[in-house]
């Protein structure tokens, strides 16, 4: 699988996804065709799930929301990205490789680490690539302040 990203799109990931407390979580909107993936656009979302430090989620109706405003952009959703705070390992987790083999709608996932600021690409074969974006300033300080130095 190839994915194209604009660093447009990937500059907005840490600034949207950044957290060393609770996982976030956003929508990939674009294009999928003959095994290549698109992103034209980040969509932010709000991480429902009840164990935030943990785990994200996303409720039917903000889904349905999240795929009318990629709709009205002419985009379709390609996939999504999520960040693993502190104590999270920099990469798909098991949960989320199963996640991505059942939701047919995700061609793509994304993990953010908000430590090391590895974006680990995968979908439900596993990890397809990864690398790192630069982190702000600021969140660099803070990553300093809590005993983690890159």
């Amino acid at each position: 699988m190839n994915i194209i990203c604009p660093a447009l799109i990937k500059a907005q990931i840490p600034a949207l996804l950044w957290d060393i407390e609770q996982e976030r979580v956003a929508i990939l909107a674009g294009h999928a065709n003959d095994g290549t993936v698109h992103i034209a656009a980040i969509l932010e979302a709000e991480n429902m799930h009840h164990d935030p430090h943990n785990h994200f989620a996303l409720k039917s109706a903000q889904w349905k929301r999240l795929k009318r405003e990629a709709e009205r952009k002419g985009l379709q959703i390609v996939g999504l990205v999520h960040s693993h705070p502190e104590g999270h390992p920099a990469e798909a987790s098991s949960q989320d490789l199963a996640i991505a083999k059942r939701w047919r709608a995700v061609i793509v996932g994304a993990v953010f680490h908000s430590l090391t600021g590895q974006l680990i690409w995968y979908n439900g074969d596993g990890e397809i690539s990864r690398e790192a974006l630069r982190l702000p300033v600021k969140m660099r300080i803070v990553n300093r302040l809590i005993g983690f130095d890159d």
